[in-house]
């Protein structure tokens, strides 16, 4: 038989401090963090999935080359920001994290294009929020019930 129960997390003490946890995590360079992961992703080719060889050959003939999936003119990679409300991008940015179909007159017209994303979050932001949330769950001093007999 159990006689002693150890409770060593408080769900009501997280749950007070939530949202001063999540506002901290993002307004602590947590945007900045995320630029700059994502603009590395872009850059260093590691965005998924791979170029088709179709398209590799649109960018020769372009005179652009290159086979680093978003990366063929730096653009979109350029415009990736942190601004006062978040984040933004070039418009088109959004079109590839959800995939699209090509317009008619593109060099292949109403083709669909698998979504690609390339937001990346940086993991010592995420090991932060994960370790600030933690500390908020876990009691100091845990409470021990006690069973007895009557």
């Amino acid at each position: 038989m159990i006689s002693e129960v150890s409770v060593n997390f408080n769900f009501g003490r997280l749950s007070d401090k939530i949202e001063s946890i999540i506002n901290k995590y993002l307004n602590d360079d947590f945007a900045e963090q995320v630029v700059k992961a994502s603009k590395e992703k872009i850059k260093s080719g590691k965005v998924t999935p791979a170029l088709k060889k179709s398209t590799i050959e649109i960018r020769q003939k372009r005179g652009t080359g290159g086979s680093r999936p978003l990366y063929e003119t730096g653009a979109l990679h350029d415009s990736i920001k942190k601004t006062s409300d978040g984040i933004q991008m070039a418009g088109y940015g959004g079109k590839h994290l959800k995939g699209y179909t090509t317009v008619k007159a593109s060099m292949i017209p109403q083709k669909k294009v698998r979504k690609r994303n390339f937001i990346e979050t940086a993991k010592t932001s995420n090991d932060k929020l994960a370790k600030d949330m933690n500390d908020a769950l876990i009691m100091q001093a845990p409470i021990v019930l006690k069973v007895g007999k009557r």
